[in-house]
């Protein structure tokens, strides 16, 4: 359990929220550990989203499948990475109610802590810090998806994966090709000539 509440504090620390001991166990009294397998389903589209996941370990990917109505293509978008200590979950899909638009996956062994959306309402009426905690998340998703676009409208997709293995570089080593190259709108191919340059530049 120590374990446990000290992966809340460090990731309720990363978006700002500072609660007091008793606060932080009444908050993991409310929350679930999962251990899910690579290749496993977090969410899927279509499903609604009734959980807010902690990811303790492991990587994960969002992404959905483009119909090209063009060239009658079909294919997979990976719209976002998570790595570990970051808040995972289809938000749009747990805010509104509404169906998922992402499929949420397991890229490798992960360990997830979830709170569902029963158990963080109960939270709030309990107290007005919990209410800072749902809006810190909210503020926390709104920032990395702004960032997000900011990086793909300005930055290279050298940039890009630099960016990535500052953020995480012994997970993102890790990450499939396919995957990473995805996530930044290139080839596999350009990909492999960018990871080539950076590896050169670090000898």
């Amino acid at each position: 359990m120590c374990k446990y509440i000290d992966c809340l504090k460090h990731i309720l620390s990363s978006i700002e929220v500072e609660l007091c001991e008793e606060d932080i166990k009444c908050f993991a009294s409310q929350t679930c550990e999962h251990s899910l397998k690579k290749g496993e389903f977090i969410t899927k589209k279509g499903e609604f989203e009734k959980n807010i996941y902690f990811l303790k370990s492991g990587i994960v990917e969002y992404y959905r499948i483009v119909e090209d109505d063009t060239n009658r293509n079909v294919y997979k978008q990976t719209t976002e990475i998570a790595f570990p200590n970051e808040i995972v979950g289809e938000f749009e899909s747990f805010i509104t109610n509404k169906v998922s638009k992402y499929n949420i996956v397991a890229l490798s062994d992960v360990k997830l802590i979830s709170i569902c959306y029963q158990a963080l309402n109960k939270l709030c009426n309990r107290s007005e810090d919990f209410k800072l905690v749902i809006k810190k998340i909210i503020e926390n998703q709104y920032v990395k998806k702004r960032e997000r676009e900011f990086n793909l409208l300005t930055k290279t997709a050298e940039e890009q994966y630099n960016l990535l293995l500052t953020k995480s570089p012994e997970v993102i080593r890790d990450t499939p090709l396919g995957v990473i190259s995805s996530y930044l709108g290139i080839t596999p191919q350009s990909l492999s000539r960018i990871r080539r340059k950076c590896n050169f530049l670090l000898r």
